[in-house]
């Protein structure tokens, strides 16, 4: 009985959405299930669903209910997926830690390995629609799974068994005004949404596009960031902060822009090295690192790099999650791209992944080395 009850809504804190309010938000309300509630489980065969609900109107004034993060984890198939909202509450199915069997090792993978990349929403963000492809059973909650947002932006979860054709697929879209809160699963099958009132945003105005830089003399730590609506007033204000103009050309009513790309980045590198004030630097570096002790055992890049605290920084696009512009020397820029990151803005990964960048070419190549 313990194995079936992981199929079951979990709590972590607070109350938990009610799945089994099919009219919920309909009036702007919203269905929470008291932490408490629940039914016997004397058939293995059906999950347990709350006995009873309270309707909490959100009181006037305040921001209603919104999701802050989406996490899938799954191989095979979707093994759990978990909304976190906005008041620090928590709605889950599926099993608690997916792929806790695989024990960090030779000749295993870790669980970081069942998790997809998390979908981390803004503020003047929400889910409009989910996309489920049914996987009848009762242990996992579905072959796969999508969610977007009102930006555009999606979790897009496949396990190995998913098909992927739009034929085996259920979607489901929040009716105008509402946000969806959560989903109404069991036995591998989405048979509806749990719909909430939308944050109030002007669809006009939404932050599209970021910028990430570092000051000339900033320390790594001081990362500024700014939000923009459109991509031609990100592209100024890095301008304006020393990222240098857009490489672009107009040809009559046509503008043609180049934006950037993982291939790109060995390009960027060349440039960078051979630019008289990189050449100076170096030539320094390399006079100081002949009169300098052996004994430090500090590389020549590391030694290079001491000091320098030039201009960086990266421009993104929030819907692809994906860089369209960058400066400043890697070693700074990194930083920024890291926060990004941690903030759901880039996919660092997938561009590193396809990078040509010599510096990260270089540290791949001594990953794999015996």
């Amino acid at each position: 009985q313990s194995l079936m009850s992981l199929e079951l809504d979990e709590i972590k804190s607070k109350p938990l959405l009610d799945a089994t309010a099919a009219d919920a938000g309909k009036d702007g309300g919203l269905m929470l299930q008291p932490a408490t509630a629940s039914t016997s489980t004397s058939d293995p065969a059906v999950s347990q669903e709350p006995a009873a609900a309270c309707r909490e109107e959100s009181p006037v004034g305040t921001s209603p209910l919104r999701v802050t993060r989406v996490k899938v984890e799954g191989k095979h198939a979707i093994n759990r997926v978990e909304m976190s909202f906005s008041d620090g509450s928590v709605w889950a199915m599926g099993a608690p830690i997916a792929g806790a069997k695989n024990k960090p090792g030779k000749g295993n993978k870790t669980k970081s390995s069942h998790e997809f990349r998390p979908l981390l929403l803004a503020e003047d963000e929400y889910v409009i629609e989910v996309q489920h492809e049914s996987l009848m059973q009762w242990w996992w909650v579905g072959a796969g799974v999508k969610f977007t947002t009102n930006k555009g932006r999606f979790l897009q979860s496949c396990g190995f068994w998913s098909s992927g054709l739009s034929e085996n697929t259920q979607v489901f879209r929040a009716s105008p005004g509402n946000a969806i809160l959560g989903l109404r699963l069991h036995n591998g099958m989405c048979h509806g949404v749990i719909e909430g009132p939308a944050p109030d945003v002007d669809e006009s105005e939404l932050k599209l596009w970021a910028v990430h830089w570092l000051a000339e003399g900033a320390a790594n730590s001081e990362i500024q960031s700014r939000s923009f609506i459109g991509r031609e007033s990100a592209l100024g204000f890095a301008e304006q902060v020393g990222g240098g103009r857009e490489v672009a050309c107009q040809c009559g009513p046509l503008k043609i822009a180049v934006s950037d790309h993982p291939w790109f980045d060995c390009l960027r590198d060349i440039r960078d090295l051979l630019r008289p004030s990189r050449l100076a630097t170096l030539d320094a570096a390399r006079e100081a690192r002949e009169v300098a002790s052996s004994s430090t055992g500090e590389s020549y890049m590391e030694f290079a790099m001491a000091g320098e605290r030039v201009g960086a920084g990266i421009v993104l696009d929030l819907v692809k999650s994906s860089r369209i512009k960058a400066w400043g020397p890697l070693p700074r820029r990194k930083h920024c791209e890291e926060l990004a990151a941690e903030l759901g803005q880039f996919n660092l990964k997938r561009w590193l992944d396809m990078s040509l960048s010599l510096p990260e070419t270089v540290e791949s190549m001594r990953a794999v080395q015996p």
